[in-house]
Parts: C-alpha cells; structure tokens; sequence
C-alpha cells in the first residue's frame, strides 16, 4: 500500500461511526471501486486515543494491486483535480475532454451517446448515481463533492479489460447520508426528482453531467436497473441487517471508552447508556425503509407505473442458480423477492450445476414475455405482479 487511512466516521463521528464501511461493504460487487475497511483501536504512546476504520486508500497504487496496471499509466481525478497522474502531461485535460463532450453535445442523439460510451463506463457510472440516490448522498456528486474517476493513460500499454481508456467510478465518503442527523423516517422522502430533473447546476459541477445523460433513454434505462439492483440485490433486508448486526458486534464494545474520550460531552455526561443504540437503531431503520418504499419513490419521480413485485425462483436449489441484469456475485437459488419497473425489461442468466439440466423458464403470468423462454439467458419483459421460475432437471 502506498497509503491507508484511518477514518474517524466523518459526519457520522458522534453517531455509529459505521456508516461509510456498512455502505461500501453493500456495495462491493457493484461496477464501481469499492474500498476494503477494518476496525481498528489506535492508541498514542499508549494512551488510549478511540475507534477508527482502517481504510483502504484509492490512489495509483490501489489500481495497480488490483488489476496489476501499472501505476505510472493510471489517472486518478478527485473532484475534478487530477490526484495522480502526470502533472505536466495531458492527463486531466483528458478528464475534461470527456466531461465537456458530455456537457455540450447532445446526448439524446445515439450516435452521440455512443461516443461518450467510449470516454465514460455507463455502466459504473449509473451504478455510482444509484448508490448516491439510494442513500441520499448529502455530500456527494449532487454537491459537486467526494467523487472520484480512474482510467489508464495509454491503452496499449496493458491488456486489462479496465484498460480501454474508460473512466470508471470510485465510492467513497457516504457518512452524510441515510438520515445521519435525522429521526429515522428519512427513507420515505423523494431524494430523486430535484438531483435529476429539477436543480440547476453551473457548468463545472457533476451533477450538469448527470442531467446531460439523463436526457438519453438508454442511459435513464442503465440508471433505472441499477437502481432496481441496489434495492434487490445488494441492499436487501436481509443483507442489510445481517451486516449491521455483524459491525454492531465488532463496534460497540468499544464506543462508550471513545465517546467518554471525546465527546459529544453531551453524551459522555448524560446519554452514554443509550446513545449508540438508538444511533443504530436510525440507520438500520432507513435502510428497512429505504428498501420498501425506493421502488415507489423512483418510479413516481421517473413517471412510471407502479412497480411489479416479482419472485424470482429457482425449482431445485441443489441444480442451479439464477443470476440477474448480469450481476454475477449476486447469483441465487432461492426464491428472490423484487419489485421490477413493467417499462423495462431484465435479463435472467440460468446457471446450471455439473450433472443438471436446464430445462427453461416458466411464469404463473400468461403476459410475461420471455425473448427465448429455453435460452439460459433471456430477456424478460414484466407486465405485472408474477413468479418466474428457473426449471433445473
């Protein structure tokens, strides 16, 4: 490593202080750079000094350790200033080639749109969007603040299939997000319509660079699936409160000591029993919020119709397993329950195990539309409330 970092929960210090690494933890998988965290205790000449997250830092060295790309052709542009790269070359006028090109044509044209596709991965870009909006990201890429870009300089220099040229999206810095200073009901407001319709931006800011795509349809189409799998495959219920139960257990014996260390004096003098439960408490709330009411909020903000609740099964789990929009670190083989928008359709991969069959698909709804119903990959268009079943042999 060339440097870590021992974050102290930012705007989450005197809350859970597991904001940012419960967030990035949910999100690993996504198309976006996703740093690795541990707790740690520090201590100063052995005086006892609180609880931190030893992060990993993103930087050319971290490209290079994942991807073995080497680091003198990685470009790193943080809020819009290059953070490494070569000073003296072209390297943030590359970023800015990309993000002018984006602002200044137009993007509802196809042709357009396919030329941006080739400066920006789309795909990670509408990812790291869906995460922002999900858990409203109040210090984020709508406030022209805490986002990060990386791409190679020299695309010939290494056959990396990261290597193309593309810019690609790094998460970082959540903790003012999911109702940090809030009472817990946050997850029920549309976070959506303003960011991506509505507010105004000057032409340096990164939310002009969503508004500019969002007037393409397959980019809105990308937005809207990411944001379905955020809900249905990395946010979940399940997921989501396994998760904080689990860095509850590895935080809270140690949270009284650090509170009583450094404040809020508040809460060391008068709520110290209380305090960090009920911090808890608020942010596993918003999240079992969050999950039942996105669908809903997005699909009102997007002028859509009412979400489908969708069952995604699998007729035997020991013969196969299912993975959705080509997520395949979120592969399944039980019943997976979702909310799907009817104006798009899904792509369902089925994976069968050595010695099984796959045998197709099959829905209790006659209006499903399956592009091949006995390909293992197919594309599904949803009408209404259903099941659809993957049938193993």
């Amino acid at each position: 490593y060339k440097a870590v970092t021992l974050r102290n929960g930012g705007n989450d210090r005197d809350n859970t202080k597991i904001r940012d690494p419960f967030i990035s933890r949910l999100s690993e998988g996504m198309e976006m750079e996703v740093a690795s965290t541990r707790p740690v205790v520090g201590y100063i000449n052995g005086e006892y000094w609180g609880v931190y997250t030893l992060t990993e830092e993103f930087n050319d060295n971290y490209i290079q350790h994942h991807y073995g790309i080497d680091n003198e052709n990685v470009i790193l542009i943080k809020n819009g200033e290059l953070k490494d790269g070569d000073e003296e070359g072209i390297d943030e006028d590359l970023f800015w080639e990309m993000f002018d090109f984006i602002l200044y044509e137009d993007m509802s044209d196809p042709k357009i749109y396919a030329q941006a596709c080739e400066m920006l991965d789309m795909k990670s870009f509408a990812d790291y969007v869906a995460i922002a909006l999900y858990i409203h990201n109040e210090d984020g890429i709508f406030q022209n603040n805490n986002w990060m870009m990386w791409r190679v300089r020299d695309t010939e220099a290494s056959d990396h299939p990261l290597a193309d040229g593309k810019w690609r999206m790094m998460l970082f810095d959540t903790d003012y997000s999911s109702d940090v200073y809030g009472d817990g009901r946050g997850y029920s407001s549309d976070t959506l319509s303003d960011p991506l319709f509505y507010a105004e931006y000057d032409e340096m800011h990164m939310g002009a660079l969503v508004k500019q795509l969002m007037k393409n349809e397959d980019f809105r189409r990308e937005l809207l699936l990411s944001m379905s799998d955020v809900r249905n495959l990395y946010f979940t219920k399940d997921r989501t409160k396994a998760l904080l139960k689990d860095m509850t257990a590895q935080y809270s014996p140690y949270m009284d000591q650090t509170f009583l260390r450094f404040g809020p004096y508040w809460v060391a003098e008068w709520s110290l029993d209380n305090h960090y439960s009920g911090k808890l408490k608020i942010l596993g709330a918003y999240f079992e919020g969050r999950y039942s009411r996105f669908p809903d909020i997005a699909a009102k903000a997007f002028g859509l119709e009412t979400p489908a609740n969708v069952n995604l099964k699998v007729s035997d789990g020991e013969k196969g397993s299912v993975i959705m929009n080509n997520r395949d670190d979120k592969a399944f083989n039980q019943t997976l329950e979702t909310k799907l928008f009817t104006e798009y359709p899904i792509t369902l991969t089925a994976v069968p195990r050595d010695g099984a069959t796959f045998k197709g698909w099959e829905s209790n709804n006659k209006n499903t539309v399956f592009s091949d119903p006995t390909a293992l990959t197919t594309q599904v268009t949803i009408t209404d409330s259903c099941a659809i079943t993957a049938v193993f042999e």
